[in-house]
């Protein structure tokens, strides 16, 4: 398993800003880093979305409403707030160690 990202542990939130989404995993190295900056970038999400996104701010990364369609696609268990915060994704993606 590679290294985990900003976007793995928060998410990222597309223009509309009212739900996190995670991104596609397969995306160049340029573009992590983008996002990583928080700078706006043109991605593919796991639901299967082709938009701009960022990583959102702290308020929304605790507050937002987690993609149903991108957790599905993961297997996370559908909720709120950036993947980091749950607890249940941190065990699955053994972020815990």
């Amino acid at each position: 398993m590679s290294a985990p990202t900003l976007a793995d542990f928060d998410w990222v939130q597309t223009r509309s800003g009212e739900q996190l989404h995670a991104v596609h995993m397969h995306i160049p190295i340029g573009k992590l880093a983008r996002l990583d900056d928080a700078l706006p970038t043109f991605v593919r999400l796991a639901c299967g979305r082709r938009t701009v996104a960022s990583i959102p701010g702290p308020f929304t990364r605790i507050r937002a409403k987690r993609c149903d369609r991108c957790c599905d696609a993961l297997g996370y268990p559908r909720g709120v707030g950036s993947p980091k915060n749950d607890d249940a994704i941190r065990k699955l993606r053994g972020w815990d160690s």
